[in-house]
């Protein structure tokens, strides 16, 4: 490496304040602050590369979510539910997206938009689904409430898993056993809900989705 001035010179032609060979005291200090500067502008140079990137790799909400909705939210635990636009990501390779035309109220529904269960997030747009085996296109599918009010079955329950419910949806459609319903329009789904409250209710709750959602957008 050479004495304590070579290795000064290599930094730039430093040389000594006098003439002479530059005591080794000053050289290793000269240097020394040469080289934490090169390290402390690299470490700038690190931090601006990093901030670009984040910047370059982050994207604006309308870029994460570029799917306009729809649909009827409650803003706070008083459980009214108002017309709402929103938006969602894109329907990934590994999504479903259907197309819903009815939807059943069930008491769970209740529960969460008065946050008795305490883990509500506002706005919420209720009536979460769970589906199984769906993924191919065009295939068609039906979130059925078994056991009467008050009870969201969807895979299976206490009362049976999914062998035993789907025979017994086959045996009801082969008998042509229907269950009854009181068929409700969109705008009535808040009478709809203090009705199910006072258990005002004598057959279970289906929005007409497919032909009243879009008159109250």
């Amino acid at each position: 490496m050479g004495s304590c001035s070579d290795r000064a010179h290599l930094w730039g032609g430093i040389t000594a304040k006098s003439e002479g060979e530059a005591g080794p005291s000053w050289c290793h200090g000269v240097v020394k602050f040469i080289l934490e500067m090169t390290m402390a502008s690299s470490k700038v140079g690190a931090v601006k590369e990093t901030g670009t990137s984040a910047r370059r790799m982050a994207k604006s909400p309308e870029q994460e979510h570029p799917v306009k909705a729809f649909g009827w939210a409650a803003r706070d635990s008083c459980g009214h539910l108002s017309p709402f636009n929103f938006s969602r990501r894109a329907t990934g390779d590994k999504d479903v997206s259907f197309k819903v035309l009815y939807c059943g109220i069930c008491h769970s529904d209740l529960h969460c938009i008065k946050n008795e269960w305490r883990d509500s997030v506002y706005p919420m747009v209720p009536g979460p689904l769970r589906h199984y085996g769906l993924g191919k296109p065009g295939l068609h599918v039906g979130v059925v409430g078994l056991g009467g009010l008050g009870r969201k079955v969807v895979g299976g329950s206490a009362t049976g898993g999914l062998k035993e419910t789907q025979e017994m949806i086959n045996f009801a459609s082969q008998h042509s056993i229907t269950s009854d319903i009181e068929v409700i329009s969109m705008d009535y789904v808040n009478t709809a809900m203090e009705r199910l409250a006072k258990a005002d209710v004598r057959y279970r709750f289906v929005i007409d989705i497919g032909n009243s959602l879009k008159s109250t957008a």
